[in-house]
């Protein structure tokens, strides 16, 4: 069995097609808010809950967050343990709350995001950690993402860095999907400066073209931006596909797109389908068909975490 960490933020979400506009706190809101549903999600465990979905008892998958100690909170505690998620590094911080986003998603697929993070429990898991006892632990991989990196405080992305950095050495795998939010930075410029670091470390990376663009503006290759990536997936929005190895070489796909109704998990599906299929030893024609048949599964239907078929995703014995 491998032992993996994920590190990021899950947050309540609220999904419809009206803004409740009087929502204050997310404390008080119940499960069903009429044409709203709530839920829980957020893009390193969207991606997390449907790797382990794939991989059931082959992994042993830990989430590192934090919490507050509120009924909703201990939802999100409850919801994780149903997935199976090992919540040992779900940390507890009882002043603050859940982060919530409101997606308002229109008759396309395309979505609208509001957000209240920016006093969120997640956001001081660095400076609730012991990284010596979670250090003590041997972990084969460790995943995040731009955002786990943004919605890290300012003072707390050292400390994150350095548990980036002594999990590689420890041989873990990094893997890091490069999902950048302008509105998460003060600037450009300070995402660049933040984030730059990190990418040395990385081993495997799930980039958008669209989000590299945004945030580095230039035509830097990618193998000179992450120079010790042993693979990088580059998406070229909805129907193509390149894969860089190491080594320079590289190989494009074409993907057929399917008719949306939500894509708001697109990328982190397809990234646990191609998670699975490089853990099932898989070449990687066959892992970017994973990653994309889940991604089609997922955006056809509302909300970050659906119902799957698992048919198609057989582990070998």
């Amino acid at each position: 069995m491998s032992k993996w960490l994920f590190f990021g933020e899950c947050m309540v979400e609220l999904s419809g097609s009206e803004a409740p506009v009087w929502l204050e706190s997310p404390n008080d809101m119940p499960k069903d808010l009429g044409n709203y549903k709530r839920a829980f999600a957020g893009d390193v465990a969207n991606t997390a809950i449907y790797l382990k979905r794939l991989l059931g008892s082959k992994i042993d998958l830990s989430f590192l967050s934090a919490t507050g100690s509120d009924p909703i909170s201990q939802d999100l505690r409850t919801f994780f343990d149903n997935e199976k998620i090992n919540g040992q590094w779900l940390l507890e911080e009882p002043r603050r709350q859940l982060g919530l986003y409101l997606i308002h998603t229109d008759n396309k697929g395309e979505r609208t995001f509001s957000f209240w993070r920016s006093e969120s429990a997640a956001r001081h898991t660095l400076g609730l950690l012991d990284q010596g006892k979670l250090l003590d632990q041997r972990w084969d991989g460790f995943y995040f993402s731009g955002i786990s990196i943004a919605m890290t405080l300012p003072e707390l992305r050292p400390e994150l860095l350095a548990l980036v950095t002594r999990l590689r050495e420890q041989g873990a795998e990094i893997v890091y999907d490069n999902n950048y939010r302008p509105a998460l930075w003060p600037d450009n410029k300070t995402a660049q400066q933040e984030i730059e670091p990190f990418l040395p470390l990385i081993n495997h990376g799930f980039l958008s073209n669209e989000d590299e663009q945004a945030l580095w503006q230039n035509e830097t290759e990618l193998q000179q931006r992450y120079p010790n990536a042993k693979s990088l997936v580059l998406k070229r929005g909805g129907d193509a596909i390149s894969v860089f190895a190491g080594n320079g070489h590289r190989q494009d796909f074409a993907v057929s797109t399917v008719e949306a109704t939500d894509t708001t998990a697109a990328g982190d599906s397809f990234n646990a389908g191609y998670l699975w299929g490089q853990m099932n030893e898989l070449a990687i024609p066959e892992a970017v068909e994973a990653g994309h048949q889940l991604a089609t599964q997922v955006v056809q239907k509302p909300g970050a975490i659906v119902d799957i078929d698992l048919t198609e995703f057989k582990n070998p014995e």
